[in-house]
């Protein structure tokens, strides 16, 4: 099983839970600097989790990334952000 990640977004390929809504027709999730990851297929939510289903090849765009090109299949989406804890000085 392939993960594909572009910038803060994680694909990985799967099943649609059962009972998973179809919410649209875009993934469109903003990054850090503003600028969205736009996946265009069938979205479907179950929670706060986001799933794709894509009948053809398809690509992710992102104006500061190269396109990701996915095949056809169903895909959860996932956001990833760096993280710094904090430091406790005496």
């Amino acid at each position: 099983m392939d993960i594909f990640r572009q910038g803060d977004v994680i694909v990985a390929p799967c099943s649609i839970p059962n009972g998973a809504k179809q919410t649209g027709t875009e993934v469109r999730i903003a990054s850090e600097t503003g600028n969205p990851h736009v996946l265009k297929g069938k979205v479907f939510s179950s929670g706060s989790q986001q799933y794709i289903v894509l009948d053809e090849p398809s690509q992710m765009t992102h104006p500061q990334h190269a396109p990701l090109s996915l095949q056809p299949g169903s895909y959860e989406v996932r956001t990833v952000r760096d993280y710094i804890g904090r430091v406790m000085l005496d």
